[in-house]
């Protein structure tokens, strides 16, 4: 292993010399209404307090949204917008603006972000920019790496998109996205398949094993564990899939729909919402078999649905609630795999701890009485530790390749300049390793959903009694109508956007 990471020294410097990289130092079809937003209180957003956003990071800005204020979107991470990691602070400020109620600024972020990714995806796998970045991780550390969206990050860039584009009404827009979120989340199912024989060829050739470190990074995860086990993997995501059903049923796509509601209820098949709905479809469309299956394993549900009451409202609720978990970092030494410079190097990884907590529904009520509550369909924070943990292997052997290159850089000072050199490059060593700790910060925790009839003109309360968050809106006094509400909860503040169809 000496021979190829002294080479690997030597080639990896050539190529931070040629390639000159450096470092990331940025941490309307069929619609007969359109959204309206409101807070909490129901105050329009204009009425907020306005923050200027440059200078404060994600989690600020979030805190401030949380009290009462609302950010210049435009103003949020200026110096990446344009960078290596455009496409994370577009998805950022696309989230942002979104939660506030300002869908047509989302819309041009997360367009930003789309472009991004596209680009990504479009350009050679291995370019002289990508060499001399992976390069300068082994090393300096992965915060050089331009931030690539995770699988489960770009479904939910136009997840959004999608909503964006229902909110404003335009129905064939939310159609292109939804299916293009569809198609991502078969996408990223390959591309990990892909990574995780990558690293492990990596590390076959480099004589180590990724397991035994991935096995000591399971015991650092405790209670993680247990939240990633609430998804089969994070590529695929009920959330994504119910609302694709969402809008095919909108746009009168009844067979595309009851598809998607079936992929929603396979991932999440305790969810009472999703399995009325695909016995609603199921009859509706005379599913034979499927009602002979599905009326076994779900009979409360297949007894109680039924037809539209084109009298009534409809009101479905997609509720987003919390925020996804930051990643902290871990740093610990570990000894110079070379024979000739014995002692000891500094690895840093970042962590992503969170458990498993208690769902807390957001309640509709109509003068007072409960209507009904909100179920989780998807935990997010669940998805990014899944992710987290599917990573692990690739992110462990850029570890311990760095480490390696690192205690050779070590010996070869020492060899040809002496002690003090040896030192100085160890203490470069030490205090570039630093923990990539970068992800899409304003995330959900958690989305939740639910499905009702009401009184057309009704006015609900939506209450969120966890936190004590509270909002409401007017039902259109015409029946037979589809009312979309979308409400996000921040701290003990619930924003709601809604649509009538």
């Amino acid at each position: 292993m000496y021979t190829s990471t002294k080479h690997r020294v030597l080639s990896v410097t050539l190529l931070l010399l040629i390639s000159g990289c450096s470092s990331h130092t940025g941490g309307g079809d069929n619609v007969a209404g359109l959204s309206t937003f409101v807070d909490g209180g129901g105050i329009q957003v204009g009425g907020a307090s306005q923050i200027d956003g440059s200078d404060q990071d994600v989690s600020e800005i979030l805190s401030e949204i949380a009290s009462g204020s609302s950010v210049k979107v435009e103003t949020v991470l200026e110096g990446d917008v344009d960078g290596s990691d455009a496409a994370l602070a577009r998805s950022e400020r696309g989230r942002i603006a979104q939660i506030q109620g300002e869908p047509k600024k989302s819309l041009v972020e997360f367009k930003g972000a789309v472009d991004q990714i596209k680009e990504v995806e479009e350009r050679a796998k291995v370019s002289a920019s990508d060499v001399g970045s992976h390069a300068a991780a082994l090393l300096v550390n992965d915060n050089v790496i331009p931030y690539e969206l995770a699988g489960f990050e770009r479904v939910l860039v136009y997840h959004f998109q999608a909503m964006n584009y229902l909110m404003e009404g335009n129905l064939e827009g939310a159609g292109v996205e939804v299916r293009r979120a569809n198609a991502e989340q078969g996408r990223a199912l390959k591309e990990h398949e892909e990574e995780l024989a990558d690293a492990e060829k990596e590390a076959s050739e480099e004589g180590f094993k990724p397991s035994a470190f991935v096995a000591s990074l399971d015991q650092e995860l405790g209670d993680s564990k247990a939240l990633a086990a609430l998804v089969k993997n994070s590529f695929q995501n009920a959330y994504t899939f119910y609302m694709s059903a969402v809008v095919h049923e909108l746009m009168n796509e009844s067979n595309d729909a009851y598809i998607d509601y079936k992929k929603a209820l396979e991932i999440a098949p305790d969810n009472g919402v999703i399995q009325r709905d695909v016995a609603r479809l199921a009859k509706s469309l005379s599913m034979s078999d499927d009602i002979a299956k599905f009326s076994k394993r779900f009979p409360s549900a297949f007894a109680a649905a039924s037809g539209r009451n084109k009298s009534k409202a409809e009101v479905i609720v997609l509720f987003e609630d919390g925020l996804v978990p930051e990643k902290t970092s871990l740093s610990f030494p570990i000894p110079i795999p070379i024979p000739k410079a014995p002692g000891l190097t500094a690895v840093s990884i970042p962590i992503l701890k969170a458990s498993v907590s208690p769902v807390q529904p957001l309640a509709l009520r109509v003068q007072g009485a409960d209507v009904g509550r909100t179920e989780r369909i998807c935990a997010i924070d669940a998805l990014a530790v899944k992710d987290y943990e599917e990573s692990a292997p690739a992110m462990i052997t850029r570890q311990v390749l760095r480490a390696a290159i690192k205690g050779a850089a070590s010996s070869l000072a020492s060899e040809h300049g002496g002690a003090w050199a040896g030192l100085a490059v160890s203490m470069y060593n030490t205090l570039t390793e630093n923990a990539d700790l970068r992800s899409w910060r304003s995330l959900p925790q958690n989305a939740q959903v639910f499905r009702t009839e009401v009184a057309p003109g009704a006015s609900i309360q939506l209450v969120h009694d966890g936190s004590g968050a509270s909002g409401s809106l007017t039902l259109p006094k015409e029946g037979g109508k589809r009312v979309i509400v979308r409400a996000t909860r921040v701290g003990a503040r619930l924003l709601i956007q809604h649509v009538v169809v």
